[in-house]
């Protein structure tokens, strides 16, 4: 049946459960995810862009010394041989920024995802309202 809404495969690399918050403010927007790898390699996610802004990056969320959350630009996102990765609140997650015009509740962005492996993904991830309980 494939992964459904939000979600694609191709190859070893299956990404499900995609989904975009409401933006909290109108030009930045954020994209969670799971990415499963049932291969026999590890991979990483190294590159993405969407159908809403110029700019994404993929950023993880660290706790510091001092207990605040502070978002720094990762590299990459490892994904394990036979294992996953989730990008989720407070951790891992695609930074979408300078958005033109954001998107609302009920709209759908487009994601391009790019691995370490060579593998892209196109990932259709429905917007939902902020709070959701995701």
């Amino acid at each position: 049946a494939g992964p459904g809404r939000g979600g694609a495969s191709r190859g070893d690399i299956t990404v499900t459960g995609a989904w975009v918050p409401e933006p909290a403010r109108p030009d930045v927007g954020a994209a969670y995810m799971t990415i499963g790898n049932g291969g026999e390699e590890d991979d990483a996610l190294v590159a993405a862009s969407s159908t809403v802004s110029p700019e994404t990056g993929i950023h993880t969320t660290e706790t510091s010394q001092s207990g605040a959350q502070v978002m720094k630009e990762a590299g990459e996102v490892p994904v394990p041989a036979g294992g996953s990765a989730r990008l989720e609140p407070g951790g891992y997650h695609l930074m979408l920024m300078g958005i033109p015009e954001a998107p609302t509740a009920g709209d759908t962005v487009g994601l391009s995802l790019e691995f370490a492996g060579g593998t892209e993904i196109e990932v259709e991830a429905p917007v939902l309202e902020r709070g959701h309980g995701h």
